[in-house]
């Protein structure tokens, strides 16, 4: 389970460097790719890229997002966790939290033995 927890803990701390306010299509699906491929399924890369408003990431200079605190990891079945938590979002001035997005992720275990994010959904709790 601390792999599977540890997997959305390490795609948090990589939202704010996908800034999706830049106009150009090719510079944020580069982006994308080379910032969230290492922790997500290339499905779920496949998606994003595909449309690139339906990924997170930065929307505004501030507050950002800065991390995903995790409060809950679900085991389904051996391989696949649901995990929820908060999106926390911070300012450049203090990095005290101002704003939180819950947020429900899939994780499973692939063939390689290393987690990743198969489906990730920002949630109205």
């Amino acid at each position: 389970m601390r792999d599977a927890i540890g997997a959305v803990e390490g795609f948090g701390t990589r939202l704010a460097h996908v800034n999706l306010l830049v106009g150009d299509h090719a510079q944020l699906t580069n982006s994308i790719r080379d910032t969230y491929g290492p922790y997500i399924t290339t499905l779920l890369l496949g998606g994003w890229i595909s449309d690139p408003a339906s990924a997170p990431g930065r929307e505004t200079s501030s507050p950002y997002p800065g991390r995903i605190d995790v409060r809950d990891a679900v085991a389904v079945g051996n391989s696949a966790f649901d995990v929820t938590g908060d999106i926390v979002y911070v300012t450049s001035v203090d990095g005290d939290p101002v704003l939180r997005q819950p947020i429900r992720a899939r994780v499973v275990r692939g063939p390689d033995d290393v987690w990743r994010i198969s489906e990730f959904v920002r949630t109205a709790e």
